[in-house]
C-alpha cells in the first residue's frame, strides 16, 4: 500500500504542476490576445471609447485623444472615469442628435438591442464634417458595457453629395434633351453599334404608330422596314461607326400608319471621351412636299420652254437689274447671235442706240407690274425693224420684284 501511495503522490504532483503550467499558458495567451486587440484599437482611425455598464468611460484609443486635443476638449485623462451618458444628456436639451445618441446607448447597455448607429453632422468653424456613431455591446457577458465608435465619414458624405448633384444635373440635361428632341417636328433617333435603337422621339414614334418601350432595342428591320431600305440604313450606320464620317441620303418610305413620303436624313457620330464612336445620331425630315414642288417646277419650266419655242415672238426673262437670263430660239433666228451672246446685258447690242435710254425708263415707269414700249432691233443682216415689247412682273409674297417675263413682237410692217 505504501509503495502504491508513494507512486501516486509524485504523479499527482506532476499533474498539478502540468495544470498550473497550462493555466499560465492560457493566461499568457489571453494577455497576448488582449495586447493584440489593444494594438488594433489604437491603430484605428475611428474614435473609440469603452463604457462600463453605467455608461462610464473606462478606456479610449489614440484617435479619441487626438480628436479631443484638436477640438479644445483636452482633459487630464481624455474623459476616463466620466459618464458618457451624462455628457449626451447635457447636450440633449439643445441638440436632438445628442438626445438620440443617449437613447441608443442606453438601449445597448440595457441589452434591448445589440447595436445602434447614428449619422450626424459635427461641423467645425473651418470645415463641414460628418460622423457615424456605432455602439455595440461588449463581448463576453461577464462585464456589461459597450464600445462606442465615432467614424469620420466626411469624405463619404461629400462624395455622395457630389454624385447626387451630378446625378441631378445629368438627369436634368437628359430631360431637357428629351424634351427638345420630342418637341421638334423632325424625326430624331439614336443607334448603337448593332444598329439597335437607343432613342426615338415622339414625332417618329407617331409615324410608326408604336410606343417608345416597343421601339427601344430593335433595328429598323425589326420594325417592319422593307428589306432593301432597312439593310441600306443598317450598312450606313455601320459605316459611321467605322469611319466617324456623317452620311446624308434620302429614302422613300411607307409607314405602318399609312403615311407615304420622301425623307431626307443624316447620320452623325457621337464621340466618347477616348475619341471612339459611342453612338450614331440620326435626324430626318419629310421632304415630300419639297420634292413635289421641285417636280412641279421642273414640269412648269419644261412647259414654259415648249410654249416659248412654239411662239413666233422673241420670249425672254429679265432680272430686276435688266439682265437677260432666258431667250427662246426666235432670238437666234432674228439676230443671228447665239443665246449666250444675248444673256446678261448682251441683248443691248442689237437695240438701236437712240432707243436704249427709253428701255430702262419704261421699266422704271411700269404701272401695276406691267410695261410696254416700242424699240428698234437689228436684224442679222444689219437692218433695224420696229418691235413691240410687253413685259409682266413676277413678284414674291411680299411684293418684291423677282423678274420680268416678256415678249417682243415684230410690228415693223404695221408701223410703216
Amino acid at each position: 500500500m505504501s509503495s502504491i501511495s508513494s507512486w501516486r503522490e509524485p504523479k499527482a504532483a506532476a499533474q498539478v504542476a502540468c495544470l498550473q503550467q497550462e493555466g499560465e499558458v492560457d493566461e499568457r495567451l489571453r494577455d497576448g490576445e488582449a495586447m493584440h486587440l489593444h494594438d488594433i484599437v489604437e491603430a484605428l482611425a475611428a474614435h473609440v471609447a469603452v463604457l462600463d455598464g453605467d455608461g462610464i468611460i473606462v478606456s479610449v484609443n489614440a484617435a479619441w485623444k487626438r480628436f479631443a486635443d484638436d477640438n479644445g476638449m483636452r482633459t487630464r485623462r481624455h474623459g476616463w472615469g466620466t459618464s458618457y451618458l451624462e455628457a449626451c444628456d447635457a447636450g440633449g436639451a439643445a441638440d436632438p442628435v445628442a438626445a438620440q445618441a443617449a437613447r441608443g446607448i442606453r438601449a445597448v447597455l440595457a441589452g434591448e438591442v445589440p447595436t445602434f448607429e447614428l449619422q450626424y453632422p459635427c461641423h467645425s468653424p473651418t470645415q463641414k464634417r460628418w460622423f457615424l456613431l456605432r455602439v455595440a455591446a461588449r463581448a463576453g457577458g461577464s462585464r456589461p458595457g459597450a464600445v462606442v465608435m465615432h467614424e469620420d465619414i466626411t469624405l463619404r458624405i461629400q462624395t455622395a453629395n457630389k454624385l447626387a448633384r451630378l446625378s441631378l444635373a445629368t438627369e436634368r440635361r437628359e430631360r431637357m434633351l428629351h424634351s427638345a428632341l420630342t418637341s421638334i417636328s423632325d424625326y430624331s433617333y439614336i443607334f448603337d453599334a448593332q444598329g439597335r435603337l437607343l432613342f426615338v422621339n415622339q414625332t417618329l414614334l407617331d409615324l410608326w404608330g408604336v410606343e417608345l418601350d416597343f421601339a427601344i432595342g430593335k433595328t429598323l428591320l425589326d420594325l417592319g422596314y422593307p428589306q432593301e431600305s432597312g439593310q441600306k440604313l443598317q450598312v450606313q450606320v455601320q459605316s459611321v461607326f467605322a469611319t466617324g464620317r456623317p452620311v446624308e441620303d434620302e429614302i422613300v418610305y411607307d409607314s405602318p400608319t399609312g403615311v407615304s413620303g420622301v425623307y431626307a436624313y443624316e447620320l452623325t457620330a457621337a464621340l466618347a471621351p477616348d475619341g471612339s464612336v459611342d453612338f450614331v445620331v440620326g435626324s430626318a425630315s419629310d421632304i415630300t412636299q419639297r420634292r413635289r414642288s421641285e417636280m412641279a417646277l421642273q414640269e412648269s419650266i419644261a412647259e414654259f420652254r415648249t410654249l416659248a419655242a412654239a411662239m413666233p415672238q422673241i420670249v425672254w426673262v429679265l432680272t430686276p437689274r435688266l439682265d437677260i437670263i432666258y431667250l427662246n430660239q426666235q432670238w437666234i433666228e432674228y439676230t443671228g447671235l447665239g443665246l449666250g451672246e444675248g444673256l446678261g446685258h448682251g441683248w443691248s447690242q442689237v437695240v438701236h442706240p437712240e432707243d436704249l435710254p427709253r428701255i430702262a425708263q419704261s421699266f422704271e415707269d411700269a404701272v401695276e407690274g406691267a410695261c410696254s414700249y416700242e424699240v428698234r432691233l437689228r436684224r442679222a443682216d444689219g437692218v433695224y425693224r420696229w418691235w413691240l415689247v410687253r413685259a409682266v412682273a413676277q413678284v414674291d409674297e411680299s411684293g418684291a420684284l423677282l423678274k420680268w417675263i416678256g415678249t417682243s413682237t415684230d410690228i415693223n410692217d404695221l408701223k410703216l
